[in-house]
């Protein structure tokens, strides 16, 4: 285990470490993060902090509020609808596109990630499914050859993952609702009409699998926080 107290950390890895633990759902909704606090844990100045909370806050993964600074992101009922809604379309509209370009070395990798996604649903291993998720959909989308409509779904991703890893169950993290592996066969096949029917009612399923009611408990200790997860 790391001693966080030992190591200097810039406003990056400061900014990924936070990232690790929101998207775990370490750090839940409404979780405080208090800049003192950080800047200790980290053995930081609360300028590498700010620096890092600002990024974060850019990307809707928390949230700054004038005089009661920073807090994880919670985003409501409305507003977890429309980003699944954003991108569903913008990654069904790039599929046609995706399909005509893509290669066996692409599907070689899409393969690839499948195999590591479901060996960390079988462990039960949120923080990596969900990663994987949003490897295998990002590339998918980057295939299409779109740098605007593939930076659009890496920040939508981003936000995605937050209300999965949240208001998700432990075995309904990442895309469990579905599995790649069917679209994959069908994009072999080079069936558009059918990819994109697949890949919307994979949206569709996953959105209707979360409890957007969910309570949160929230742990204080930081110190104790981020050893887990260094």
């Amino acid at each position: 285990m790391i001693n966080l107290a030992e190591k200097k950390f810039n406003s990056m890895q400061v900014y990924k470490k936070l990232l690790d633990v929101i998207t775990e759902n370490v750090l839940t909704p409404n979780y405080r993060l208090q800049e003192q606090k950080l800047a200790i844990t980290f053995n930081v100045s609360r300028t590498v902090i700010r620096e890092a909370l600002f990024r974060l806050s850019n990307e809707k993964i928390i949230r700054l509020e004038k005089n009661k600074g920073a807090r994880v992101y919670c985003p409501d009922i409305k507003e977890s609808k429309e980003v699944f809604h954003a991108r569903k379309l913008l990654e069904c509209s790039s599929l046609e596109e995706s399909i005509k370009k893509i290669n066996n070395a692409d599907i070689d990798k899409l393969i690839s990630i499948c195999s590591n996604e479901k060996a960390s649903l079988k462990r039960v291993n949120n923080r990596e499914s969900i990663r994987y998720s949003v490897e295998f959909h990002s590339l998918l989308v980057y295939i299409a050859g779109n740098d605007v409509i593939y930076n659009l779904v890496k920040e939508l991703a981003a936000r995605t993952s937050l209300i999965i890893s949240a208001y998700g169950t432990p075995y309904g993290a990442g895309c469990s609702c579905g599995n790649h592996e069917e679209l994959i066969e069908i994009i072999k096949d080079r069936d558009v009409a059918s990819a994109k029917k697949w890949l919307a009612k994979h949206f569709d399923q996953i959105q209707s699998s979360l409890h957007l009611d969910r309570k949160f408990e929230h742990n204080d200790d930081f110190s104790k926080i981020f050893e887990i997860n260094t």
